[in-house]
């Protein structure tokens, strides 16, 4: 899948009102306008999920610091204080893939961590440094999963997909 996101909170139309509710994703354009993205329906995510999906890109974005702003230690510091998260994180993810496609997940999981990867490291405008220090100084003072997935969402992390909570998308 080509993905050139913004590095935005993506938009979501939700499709049916269940547990295995299909999401389409959009992509906001450079104009603020919202489209739809060809090939990318994905199950919502249970909590769990959705907190490694938040480590996977918080870790992926630090590593793009790390290389693009000289932040070795800072990523370092945050790869061993949250090593079993990430490495749960990993198996969290492989078992969503699983859980949707029915197969094992991991190529799944390889494929969205490459296009995550892909994802972040494009469009490093001149204040990409400047931006990503401060991030990656409070990025290691996080406490919890819960943490991480707020901030996350709250610094607009990118990542290739965005999901909704299988709890929220079963109340409907």
């Amino acid at each position: 899948m080509t993905n050139q996101r913004l590095g935005v909170v993506l938009a979501l139309t939700v499709t049916g009102c269940n547990a295995m509710t299909d999401l389409r994703v959009s992509q906001a354009t450079p104009q603020g306008q919202s489209t739809i993205m060809p090939g990318t329906v994905h199950r919502c995510a249970w909590d769990t999920e959705r907190v490694a999906f938040a480590y996977q890109a918080l870790q992926t974005q630090m590593m793009e610091a790390a290389l693009s702003c000289g932040q070795e230690a800072p990523y370092n510091r945050f790869v061993n204080r949250y090593r079993p998260a990430l490495l749960d994180s990993i198996k969290q993810i492989t078992m969503h893939f699983a859980r949707i496609n029915g197969d094992d997940g991991e190529a799944e999981r390889d494929a969205y961590i490459t296009d995550l990867a892909n994802v972040q490291s494009q469009g490093h405008g001149p204040t990409f440094c400047e931006l990503m220090i401060p991030l990656v100084d409070e990025a290691v003072t996080l406490e919890s999963g819960a943490e991480v997935a707020q901030f996350v969402a709250d610094h607009q992390i990118a990542t290739s997909d965005t999901m909704v909570s299988c709890t929220e998308t079963a109340s409907h």
